[in-house]
């Protein structure tokens, strides 16, 4: 607690919450420009760090890696996408990051480029004809068919709708309090339902 870096002090109880809130990347660039590359705050009484150096990030993610565990969030996405790349951690992250890095080897990246500029281009393209678009819808929708293309080489043209849905129904059940996923909260049931549809899908 002592050596705790120091950084904005937030209102009473709430911290940060409400800086947070009003504007998220906002919020981190100004606490790094006015304290520094390791600052730290507070929301709701818990402690949180932001590495604003990547000699920083580099420690936290490889160097001391096994010095850090993930948070509660991560714990309790476990429970909707498994022990994957995402959630584990030590020996068994160690385990899937081997097997998964043949897959983001330079000589299979280049192979994927033509499927990246083939899909960003139909995307743009169907921009023509619209007064306005969701930009955040749209890069999670290029996201996934990229995806599902280079990596599966299957098209889910049919299922993007879907996966929107349920992806959407899943981010929301891990908003607010961190409950357990177990606990059958409003929010919680609709996300079970839709992992249903995402496993039928997959």
């Amino acid at each position: 607690m002592s050596q705790f870096p120091p950084g904005p002090r937030g209102q009473f109880l709430l911290g940060s919450f409400a800086d947070l809130q009003r504007d998220i990347l906002g919020f981190v660039s100004q606490s790094v420009r006015d304290y520094g590359d390791l600052v730290g705050f507070r929301v709701l009484g818990k402690q949180f760090c932001i590495l604003g150096h990547p000699d920083y990030v580099e420690q936290v993610l490889i160097r001391d890696s096994s010095r850090f565990i993930k948070s509660m969030d991560y714990r309790k996405l476990a429970g909707v996408v498994g022990q994957g790349l995402l959630t584990s951690e030590g020996e068994t992250w160690r385990k899937q990051r081997k097997l998964a890095q043949p897959i983001f080897h330079h000589d299979r990246m280049k192979d994927y480029l033509p499927i990246f500029v083939r899909r960003a281009a139909a995307m743009s393209e169907s921009w023509r004809s619209s007064a306005e678009v969701d930009i955040h819808a749209q890069m999670m929708r290029l996201t996934l068919e990229i995806v599902c293309d280079a990596l599966f080489r299957s098209d889910i043209e049919a299922d993007v709708p879907g996966i929107d849905r349920a992806l959407d129904a899943i981010t929301r059940a891990f908003m607010g309090f961190p409950f357990p996923f177990w606990v059958p909260l409003p929010a919680h049931v609709r996300a079970w339902k839709q992992i249903k549809l995402l496993d039928a899908i997959i």
